[in-house]
């Protein structure tokens, strides 16, 4: 009755929970927690969530982050899921592939070589509500940072040119003052001087052997000669350079903007920022039109195919089926995309990083996206050795296991194997029978893996010695072998079907009956090891009763 009670109560569970919590969430688990995060009759809408998690709850404004901009048009459950299991990773995060300009804070310059780990840490979070929730619960964050450089960076002026450090500087150097507006100066920067370095100009050395930045001696700048040479004849030395030449270029035509959408190509996103000698490349012998004249109905006609032809034949190299002209990534495929493939995520799947799959070989630039088959196998090593070969032929894992959890598996013992789960076994752990068995000692298996292990699965025995001593020291052997189903049952040891009157010389009628099994039977030792006497025993009645009386 106890075993009926226990599926009953399991079957219940299970349609009302989809899987367990993870860790952080296991204090929640259990059905009588459940409208700690949803609301009965609705979807969860996050703001119960936002009870809990107030360091989220704090930002919902703008310049407050990430998460102020998903709230939006997202839940909470868009991206953290929940469900998967004690161990299962509730948010797919990837720092490669994550959009930093979401959070409002754009990684520009030298920003964008840093890594997550050097600005995301525990010494530059400056929000209170982020660092208690640290204090109290010690994990990894990316939450509580500001965005002004004083909040990273030491002010290496102390304050002479005031706080805003971009009013001079830039995010890609420090020494990258474009920041700086020249033209407040007596000299603007304009054209090709707006990219000259600052020493180029600034030579002159005070008396600490500093740059200087202002003062500087023979400031005539009405025309180019104070810093440029003349390289024409005398005859049009006397002439204004400006006259021919202009700062944005030696060349008068070329100061000219070009209108590229006047052509039959129109420049649009990351194209319209590419500088004309990046696809317009001229060469010793190239002609006009072959150095302007170029195709451009594929992306391939200028760029590498960086998936080696994985998608030539599902999408006839239309790059703009995943990519957007704003930029290579972050991809268009999302998620539902990936629904519509012939391999749609399920189960833990779901949360499993797209990288994890789709490996980056170490000798090329291209990701994985075509694989030798669909089958478990393809991304996991058969654990078991082969030993299921024959029933994974059909099926593959699937014929145990689901892509909900690894465990538990479901196995149909008696249907695959001939030996039914019946009484104590069918509450018995898999490997207390099934032992794990080292790469060495797998005889006829293919090798789990160097230095893993898999438990023995075939070719064990199905006698109760395979697996049980005998505590009876072979006095019921027959053939060198003990059939202990003879008197015991699966459900108990000592649930007992011996039949004396039938398997023993010795007829328990009268007083006998009544006889306890010790009071005839006693405990012996042999070799240090103690047991029970059942045969021989002598059937004479001297033997037990002496005097009349029982011995």
């Amino acid at each position: 009755m106890s075993a009926i009670l226990l599926s009953l109560c399991t079957t219940v569970r299970a349609q009302f929970s989809p899987g367990a919590l993870s860790t952080a969430h296991a204090a929640l688990d259990g059905p009588n927690n459940c409208t700690g995060c949803h609301d009965v009759g609705r979807e969860i809408a996050g703001a119960k969530c936002l009870t809990c998690h107030t360091e989220i709850a704090t930002v919902q404004k703008p310049g407050g982050g990430f998460h102020p901009t998903v709230t939006a048009r997202q839940n909470c459950v868009d991206c953290h899921k929940e469900h998967l299991g004690r161990d299962a990773k509730t948010f797919a995060f990837d720092p490669e592939m994550f959009d930093h300009d979401l959070t409002g804070y754009l990684l520009s310059g030298k920003h964008a070589a840093v890594k997550c780990e050097d600005c995301h840490t525990g010494k530059f979070i400056r929000r209170p509500v982020v660092k208690d929730l640290i204090a109290k619960y010690p994990h990894r964050t990316y939450l509580g940072l500001e965005t002004k450089c004083a909040d990273c960076h030491e002010d290496a002026h102390k304050g002479k040119f005031g706080a805003d450090c971009a009013t001079c500087h830039a995010p890609t150097g420090w020494k990258d003052v474009a920041s700086f507006d020249h033209s407040r100066t007596k000299f603007a920067l304009t054209g090709r001087h707006s990219d000259v370095k600052c020493k180029k100009c600034h030579t002159s050395e005070d008396a600490g052997g500093k740059t200087r930045f202002a003062a500087i001696p023979d400031g005539n700048y009405s025309d180019c000669t104070p810093c440029h040479a003349s390289e024409h004849r005398t005859a049009v030395v006397k002439n204004e350079c400006r006259s021919c030449h202009d700062p944005a270029g030696w060349n008068l035509a070329m100061t000219k903007p070009f209108d590229h959408n006047l052509t039959r190509y129109e420049p649009r996103g990351g194209h319209a920022k590419v500088d004309c000698e990046k696809c317009h490349k001229p060469g010793p012998g190239k002609t006009f039109l072959q150095t302007f004249r170029r195709p451009y109905a594929q992306c391939v006609d200028c760029h590498t195919d960086r998936h080696n032809g994985a998608f030539t034949a599902t999408y006839r190299n239309d790059c703009s089926a995943c990519h957007t002209l704003n930029g290579y990534s972050p991809s268009t495929f999302t998620f539902a995309s990936h629904q519509k493939s012939p391999w749609p995520l399920t189960g833990v799947h779901m949360a499993v990083l797209c990288a994890d799959c789709h490996h980056r070989g170490a000798a090329t630039v291209s990701w994985q996206f075509r694989f030798s088959g669909a089958g478990c196998e393809s991304c996991h090593k058969d654990v078991h050795g082969g030993q299921f070969a024959v029933q994974m032929k059909d099926s593959g894992c699937g014929s145990c296991h689901q892509t909900t959890s690894w465990r538990p598996a479901v196995f149909q013992h008696l249907a695959l194997t001939g030996f039914a789960l019946e009484g104590k076994h069918s509450s018995a752990s898999c490997k207390s029978c099934h032992k794990e068995i080292t790469a060495e000692k797998s005889a006829g298996m293919k090798s789990p893996g160097a230095g893993n292990t898999g438990m023995k699965f075939l070719k064990l025995s199905t006698t109760c010695g395979g697996c049980h001593s005998d505590p009876h020291q072979a006095q019921f052997a027959s053939g060198g072998a003990s059939k202990c189903e003879g008197c015991h049952a699966p459900t108990a040891w000592a649930a007992l079907r011996f039949d004396h009157e039938t398997r023993s010389s010795f007829s328990l009628k009268g007083g006998h009956s009544a006889v306890k099994c010790a009071e005839c039977h006693a405990r012996e030792t042999s070799a240090g090891a103690a047991f029970t006497r059942y045969k021989p025993v002598s059937a004479k009645c001297e033997s037990c009763h002496q005097g009349g009386k029982p011995r």
